[in-house]
């Protein structure tokens, strides 16, 4: 049976289109309630306020820092508890200018992993690499 000219084709196509809408919006009406939201934004800002009491000071000083790839080690982000690094350009791995991509992924790896040993276990926010081109 061919599509080009039967109109029952159209017919059933658009009726199991109308069938998935409904069933697509229902779903989507039981999954998401302003209820459930107010409960998970609840159970954040708990989660939250217990995190911070458990840090000391110097804990959140250090989650607030972000160092530049050129001056801090990866042994620094776990000593200052630091939350993110940053290549702001003209600073590389080694300071090697012609670093691989393995080079940029093993100094990103190194960072993570030395997040990973502090007390609270801290992942890091990001290892911000930045690269311009500039055309002219």
């Amino acid at each position: 049976m061919s599509v080009h000219g039967k109109c029952t084709n159209l017919h059933f196509a658009k009726t199991v289109l109308k069938a998935a809408d409904k069933v697509v919006f229902g779903v989507s009406a039981c999954l998401v309630t302003p209820v459930a939201v107010a409960d998970i934004n609840a159970d954040v800002e708990t989660r939250v306020q217990s995190i911070l009491q458990e840090m000391s000071l110097e804990q959140k000083v250090g989650q607030m820092v972000q160092g530049e790839i050129k001056w801090v080690s990866a042994s620094d982000v776990t000593k200052y508890h630091l939350g993110s690094v940053l290549n702001g350009g003209g600073s590389f791995p080694g300071g090697k200018k012609n670093s691989s991509i393995d080079d940029w992924v093993n100094l990103a790896d190194k960072y993570y992993k030395a997040s990973m040993k502090t007390r609270l276990v801290f992942p890091l926010s990001g290892v911000q690499m930045r690269f311009t081109a500039t055309t002219m």
